[in-house]
């Protein structure tokens, strides 16, 4: 848009239907820009939010493991993924009740 109001500017011999043309779309075309940045930053927000949720969880799945079973080994790093992805309350329940063996065979990503 603000190209073409510049190229139509440049034009000196703009008729009336031409210039009212520019003045009716430049308003809207305003309009449309700051929604779609607003949105973006909208949606930067949120994804911000989930990812800094998720890294929360991994860091709690973390922890429960190193607390479980002591140091947390390669095996042991390879389940943080996987649960992550588990329901919040399923998740911890499989940490606390399940051993390392059943844990690795059944979350592990090779």
């Amino acid at each position: 848009m603000p190209n073409l109001r510049t190229n139509l500017n440049l034009r000196n011999n703009l008729d009336e239907q031409e210039r009212n043309l520019i003045m009716k779309l430049t308003p809207l075309y305003t309009k449309w820009r700051e929604e779609g940045i607003l949105e973006g930053k909208q949606e930067g927000i949120l994804e911000g939010k989930q990812e800094g949720i998720l890294e929360g969880k991994q860091e709690s799945i973390e922890n429960i493991l190193k607390a479980k079973f002591g140091t947390l080994d390669e095996n042991l790093s390879s389940l943080i993924q996987p649960l992550s992805e588990l329901p919040s309350e399923e998740m911890a329940r499989l940490m606390m009740n399940l051993s390392r063996e059943y844990l690795l065979k059944n979350f592990a990503r090779e």
